[in-house]
């Protein structure tokens, strides 16, 4: 459910060929990070955010379906 959340809210991702790490940073951009250069790599709170939003996609998808 979470991969296909993701891809509804970004289609350009192809989940066949998502590594963990790019799920993660997929993760982390909900929550905020903009993935720049000089960004470094995101934080537990951001990944966190970015979880939470997906959750929140996911219930909401799923009352939809109701």
């Amino acid at each position: 459910m979470w991969l296909k959340s993701l891809k509804k809210l970004k289609p350009r991702i192809k989940i066949t060929t998502l590594t963990i790490y790019q799920f993660f940073r997929e993760i982390a951009k909900l929550g905020g990070f903009l993935g720049r250069k000089h960004d470094g790599e995101p934080g537990w709170q951001t990944i966190w955010r970015g979880f939470k939003k997906l959750q929140l996609i996911i219930q909401g998808m799923e009352l939809a379906r109701n």
